[in-house]
């Protein structure tokens, strides 16, 4: 288990997502919003769908962005809820 809250070493380790999705937040001009990570690639890239929550429909092509690194999901502005 983590011992001190690491955002990008949540993304990194599925086995410990409460669901099969693992739930974002983040604050944008003061609007909460929401995503999932669906998955990591082969190369270590993260699969998000923004503007969605873990009882949303995951799968459509439709507010999916790839990050390069869990680091570049944070860097985002997301943050594991």
């Amino acid at each position: 288990m983590l011992a001190t809250k690491n955002d990008a070493e949540m993304i990194r380790r599925p086995h410990l997502w409460p669901h099969m999705y693992l739930p974002l937040k983040r604050v944008r001009d003061s609007f909460l919003e929401t995503a999932v990570v669906e998955g990591l690639t082969e190369k270590g890239e993260v699969v998000v769908h923004e503007n969605t929550t873990i009882f949303g429909s995951v799968g459509e092509n439709e507010n999916r962005v790839v990050y390069p690194t869990p680091e570049a999901v944070v860097a985002a502005g997301w943050i594991v809820d």
